[in-house]
């Protein structure tokens, strides 16, 4: 019974540092933090009732998908007529999407 508490002491020692070392940083929790890759956050919040995903930046373009509201997605820091990148060939207007407060991007 004396050898059981101080392992079980060690290893809850263990962990908080490891909490403490590896964290909310290395994900870039903290507000205008880059992400521990180093490439900018660049994630939105849908704003819109239902908003389409366009194949090119401007309404002439083919709806590939649609986002809905409060959804969450992933960016780039391309702008284009009003029009926000999303992933290839994936567009949106940016009048609708707000940003995360997390993003390192504009």
């Amino acid at each position: 019974m004396f050898m059981i508490r101080p392992v079980l002491l060690a290893g809850a020692a263990a962990a908080g540092l490891f909490v403490l070392s590896f964290g909310s940083n290395a994900q870039g929790d903290k507000p205008g933090e880059a992400p521990a890759d180093g490439k900018p956050r660049c994630e939105f919040h849908v704003q819109a009732d239902l908003l389409n995903v366009r194949s090119g930046p401007g309404t002439a373009h083919k709806v590939v998908a649609r986002l809905r509201k409060d959804a969450q997605t992933g960016g780039h820091g391309e702008t284009k007529d009003g029009f926000r990148k999303l992933a290839d060939e994936r567009w949106v207007a940016a009048e609708f999407l707000k940003p995360d407060s997390r993003n390192t991007c504009q």
